[in-house]
């Protein structure tokens, strides 16, 4: 490779990687609401809604507390979850990647282990501000079946949220 050819190497992984302000640690907090994405009759009366926090620039953490409506109206599912994520451009509008594992708190007061795997983006909406989209394909576990075995059920969300970066 000659020396031009290093050069123009360098400034385009350079572009890739974005502004030097994406490697800089950030603290944001956010709202968000998501559905399941079956298709189901009652999909406005199953909006889960709920707070994060995010910690980090192109590698992150988040750490949330979600509520998600049951059949029982008055007992919600408690969801706490914490995820770490990557992004591999952090630009105007930022793609990202997250694995996440956490528990759900059903009416029943049982507890059941989650995990999940998710995509998404955001955009800038102002210096702090940003919107976004995630899908995420999650599983969660029951062992209250009394036969030692997991009966696992999955589901795939789709999440709209707001994240004010401090």
């Amino acid at each position: 490779m000659r020396a031009g050819q290093i050069s123009i190497a360098i400034t385009l992984c350079a572009l890739a990687a974005g502004p030097a302000r994406a490697d800089i640690v950030a603290l944001g907090i956010g709202a968000r609401v998501g559905a399941p994405t079956a298709p189901r009759p009652e999909a406005l009366d199953s909006l889960c809604y709920g707070l994060f926090g995010h910690v980090g620039g192109r590698s992150f953490v988040e750490l949330a507390l979600d509520r998600c409506p049951t059949a029982q109206e008055d007992r919600p599912t408690t969801r706490l979850s914490a995820a770490v994520g990557f992004r591999p451009l952090r630009l105007l509008v930022s793609p990202f990647v997250q694995l996440g594992v956490g528990g759900e708190l059903a009416p029943d007061d049982a507890l059941y282990p989650l995990a999940f795997a998710g995509v998404g983006a955001d955009i800038a909406l102002s210096k702090h501000l940003r919107l976004g989209v995630a899908l995420r394909l999650e599983a969660r576990a029951d062992l209250s079946g009394g036969t030692g075995e997991a009966d696992l059920s999955r589901d795939t969300m789709a999440q709209l949220f707001l994240r004010w970066d401090l």
